[in-house]
């Protein structure tokens, strides 16, 4: 048994020193939490605890190996948890957020395959997440509430400043090839303080009751899921286009999305939502920052009906080092047209049409 134990060690141990030679691997992850207030809560005001209030808790690992000739072998497995109760997110899963492995070149491009991103969030999400909200009901997934399984994504070598991505996520269901599969496409340009970027995602029959294995499983939660005219019918076809851009100059930094989302469900009534963010941030003093947001959302129902809901959020962040933050922020929605209730994202649905959210917390990344 000693011997058994000296060898598993000493093979474990050359395994590393070859890693360490050829390649890295990378542990990381952040912790993000606080208390905050909710005005109307159902009906009553709520004092909560609150985990990711500024982002999701997560840890993962990261890793590659150098293969010769320009490429490299590439993974990243990376796991959402609640920091109120260690439960982790992403509906149970343990790497929910990211598991995917790939083959990358700096001339040729990088193939990855997994659980992955699709184009709205990886080019448009930072633009969004620059003003702390997030689009009603996350309807665009600009705040990645759901990730694209048995997907193979394509990603193109920077080209001074411009990149392209192409993703696929299988059905994986034998003859029934668009029973919950995914397709999503994107341009990202960033250079010299400039970012713009444009993006597409199409979801067939996502969260699919008869393909739990398909591209989008479990995670599929928007508020909209459910036709209003017939609440046991489904969405059949869910497209997002997005545009958007950010622009930093010295202190300041200001950013502009607009995404456009349609919903086709089972029983033939349609949903459009388009939704417009404009964000401000700027640098006052050595470590402190100040910003301010706007969120307008306009939808329309093919019965006619025209929900509308309009946010405004002001927050301060305050780092005490490169890698701690605290920070405070206050949201305010307010629901109009035949919108009667108003929903901030992350916290419980209003019984009215006002809701008011101030959380504070610290964050630490490592």
């Amino acid at each position: 048994m000693k011997f058994k134990r000296y060898a598993i060690g000493t093979g474990l141990m050359a395994m590393g020193a070859c890693a360490q030679a050829q390649g890295s691997i990378q542990l990381y992850g952040l912790l993000s939490g606080g208390v905050a207030y909710v005005s109307n809560a159902g009906g009553h005001p709520l004092v909560m605890a609150d985990s990711g209030n500024l982002q999701s808790p997560r840890w993962g690992l990261r890793g590659k190996e150098d293969l010769g000739q320009g490429l490299q072998a590439i993974f990243q497995l990376e796991s959402g948890f609640s920091l109120k109760t260690g439960a982790l997110g992403q509906n149970g899963r343990l790497f929910g957020r990211q598991a995917y492995v790939g083959i990358s070149s700096a001339s040729a491009g990088t193939v990855t395959l997994g659980r992955q991103y699709d184009a709205v969030p990886q080019f448009l999400g930072r633009i969004e997440t620059a003003g702390n909200e997030v689009s009603v009901g996350d309807i665009d997934n600009a705040f990645n509430s759901f990730r694209v399984q048995n997907a193979i994504t394509y990603v193109t070598p920077d080209l001074g400043g411009m990149k392209a991505m192409v993703m696929y996520g299988a059905s994986d269901k034998a003859g029934e090839i668009a029973n919950n599969r995914a397709y999503s496409f994107g341009l990202d340009y960033e250079r010299n303080g400039l970012k713009l970027a444009l993006a597409h995602t199409t979801l067939d029959n996502p969260g699919s009751a008869d393909n739990t294995g398909g591209a989008v499983v479990g995670d599929y939660g928007t508020m909209f899921k459910r036709s209003i005219e017939t609440p046991s019918a489904g969405v059949r076809r869910q497209r997002v286009s997005a545009a958007g851009g950010m622009y930093t100059a010295g202190k300041a930094q200001i950013g502009a999305l607009a995404t456009d989302t349609r919903l086709n469900y089972a029983d033939g009534s349609d949903l459009r939502i388009d939704n417009y963010h404009l964000n401000v941030n700027y640098q006052v003093v050595r470590n402190t920052y100040l910003g301010a947001a706007w969120l307008y959302a306009s939808g329309k129902y093919s019965s006619g009906q025209a929900p509308k809901w309009q946010q405004f959020t002001l927050f301060v962040d305050q780092f005490l080092s490169k890698r701690t933050d605290i920070f405070l922020i206050g949201r305010y929605q307010r629901a109009m047209g035949d919108a009667t209730t108003a929903a901030i994202f992350g916290y419980p649905t209003s019984a009215g049409r006002d809701q008011v959210v101030v959380t504070t917390g610290m964050r630490h990344r490592f």
